[in-house]
């Protein structure tokens, strides 16, 4: 008899062993290689950013050339309408002789800053005689050959001394103006437009990206936390916290399932409790007084 309530008593022991090794492997707290991993929202973050940074990019290249082609446009417009003027004036100088014309030019050359119009330069043809301005020192037959290729490309650019210019160009009778100038302010002008819009797409990016930021930190991080915390409690069979249904529905399910996991162990425990009470106050009856 005594040995059967040793064997009994060796079975209670080994449920009370049993019971306090799966409540200190509960208490174990996550793998460490999990705390390595990347954050749900972080992930989010870099995917939304990296396609939102394509498509930026794209989008500049391509507001980049329409920009600059739209600016090139407008500065032929304006160079041709200079030359316009300038073969009216000469129309009119013509009976004044060559120097009258001459000083006009260069006038007219002068009054252009390398500042603001860089690479300025102004030919007439009035017949057989050229006139070319003297202002600057870029009159050379070579110059006149150039302007006169472009005048008939199609784009009505050359390459004078390395830099790309703009040649406006009007007839009138025998009268043929070319005005020429640098396109680098141009380009400039447009890469300053860029540079702005760059940074104010930054700052829009900036504070999308915070938004996001805050929405997945209310919508999934803190929810998620939630979960893990309920889940551990539960891990040390503390079922009396509950987790209130997220606002997003995968998570809501998920929080519904906890919840009844929690509450069937805690059902198991209520029940496990009782048949070891049952099973001490069985162990005091059987063993000797």
């Amino acid at each position: 008899m005594n040995r059967g309530c040793g064997r009994y008593d060796g079975q209670v022991a080994k449920v009370h062993d049993t019971t306090e090794d799966s409540g200190d492997r509960q208490k174990h707290s996550p793998p460490a290689q999990h705390t390595r991993l990347p954050r749900l929202r972080t992930r989010v973050l870099i995917g939304v950013n990296a396609v939102l940074l394509v498509g930026v990019v794209a989008l500049l290249a391509t507001d980049y050339h329409v920009q600059l082609d739209d600016a090139i446009r407008n500065k032929l417009v304006g160079l041709d309408a200079e030359a316009r003027i300038i073969a009216e004036a000469v129309d009119s100088l013509q009976h004044h002789g060559d120097e009258a014309i001459q000083g006009h030019v260069d006038r007219v050359c002068a009054r252009m800053q390398e500042s603001t119009s860089p690479g300025h330069h102004i030919a007439v043809q009035l017949g057989s005689i050229v006139f070319q301005a003297r202002t600057h020192g870029r009159d050379s037959p070579t110059l006149l050959a150039t302007l006169r290729a472009a005048g008939t490309a199609q784009n009505r650019t050359a390459i004078i001394d390395g830099q790309q210019v703009l040649v406006g160009l009007t007839r009138r009778q025998n009268i043929t103006v070319f005005v020429s100038e640098q396109l680098r302010d141009v380009h400039r002008q447009v890469r300053r437009q860029l540079l702005w819009r760059l940074l104010g797409l930054g700052a829009l990016g900036l504070t999308g990206a915070l938004v996001v930021n805050i929405i997945l930190i209310r919508s999934v991080t803190r929810p998620v936390s939630r979960l893990v915390e309920v889940v551990q409690r539960a891990a040390r069979e503390d079922f009396s916290e509950t987790v209130q249904p997220p606002p997003t529905a995968e998570l809501a399910f998920l929080a519904d399932e906890i919840n009844a996991m929690s509450r069937a162990l805690a059902s198991a425990k209520e029940h496990r409790d009782h048949a070891m009470q049952q099973a001490r106050r069985i162990q005091s009856h059987l063993l000797p007084a």
